[in-house]
């Protein structure tokens, strides 16, 4: 099996890239909680499917701009990959391959003859650039994905996909009531709330400190 160059080869190259990415996203959280290190910055929302989809040109800008070297990629959810397939759901990209090789990466099959390409199969992952700068956050059972920059807008807004602000309807890039996860009343309200404090741009975005404790996959 041909593993691309992209993927952890052990899952030691697993855990230094589950511990650069968690510089800029908190890998424990869940919405509706907040989901990145920073304690404010430039919030977009926009539809889970771009994440797994062309996004590799959003990655592409958001590391010319904030001086990336690499676009790390952590998939959180499900943890069988190891056993199952034999990869660890961590990826390194290049910026200056991450345009032209996400999609690919992000949908290359073990061959196993069982579905086990991270797009088809990752219900939460976190994105981030090596420089610590900016984050993405991705969760099916929301169909919702996040993005935290420093700056209001960049070059990664004229990439194709549709960012939303604090005026979004969640309801209007979800699916049909009954196909998705319900979102009660409190949890619409810690997010909103999460939103209106540290995602609306207070000038002093600054990173936490690096935390004592990393989340973990157990395979």
């Amino acid at each position: 099996m041909n593993i691309p160059e992209q993927y952890a080869a052990t899952n030691s190259d697993y855990r230094l890239i589950e511990a650069e990415t968690a510089r800029a996203v908190n890998l424990r959280g869940r919405l509706p909680a907040w989901p990145f290190v920073a304690r404010s910055g430039f919030a977009s929302i926009f539809e889970f499917d771009y994440v797994l989809g062309d996004f590799g040109r959003v990655l592409e800008q958001l590391a010319r701009v904030y001086c990336d070297k690499s676009v790390l990629l952590v998939g959180l959810e499900p943890r069988y990959y190891e056993s199952a397939f034999g990869v660890w759901p961590a990826l390194r990209f290049d910026s200056c391959s991450v345009r032209e090789r996400y999609w690919e990466t992000l949908y290359w099959e073990p061959g196993t003859g069982v579905i086990g390409n991270l797009g088809d199969t990752l219900n939460v992952l976190a994105i981030a650039g090596s420089s610590g700068k900016w984050g993405v956050w991705g969760q099916r059972d929301w169909e919702v994905g996040l993005l935290l920059t420093p700056d209001r807008t960049g070059p990664w807004c004229d990439e194709g996909v549709r960012f939303f602000g604090r005026d979004l309807d969640l309801d209007d890039i979800r699916g049909p009531e009954g196909w998705t996860l319900p979102l009660t009343e409190d949890m619409l309200a810690e997010f909103w709330g999460n939103f209106d404090r540290r995602g609306m741009g207070e000038k002093h975005f600054c990173l936490a400190e690096r935390p004592r404790q990393l989340a973990t996959a157990r395979f």
